[in-house]
């Protein structure tokens, strides 16, 4: 296990599997394998699998036309 997956938490919060997945990513792991890493990582037994490997883009329909995830959270703020 990387040493990370037990100091983030206690460091960043909430955004913390996120910072670590990120991570796993760039190192060329897939989105299954770097899930897997973080359970192990957090004490999950249960199998838990993403919807796909593939990179795809989550959309939020606001009502007056549709933006990107991260666009309307982080540009609410």
């Amino acid at each position: 296990m990387f040493s990370t997956h037990r100091y983030l938490p206690k460091v960043a919060g909430g955004e913390a599997v996120h910072i670590a997945r990120t991570a796993l990513l760039r190192e060329g792991r897939t989105l299954s394998e770097a899930t897997r890493v973080q359970c192990r990582a957090l004490g999950i037994a249960a199998t838990i699998l993403p919807v796909t490997d593939a990179e795809v883009g989550t959309l939020v329909d606001t009502g007056t036309g549709r933006m990107p995830l991260l666009g309307y959270i982080y540009g609410r703020r």
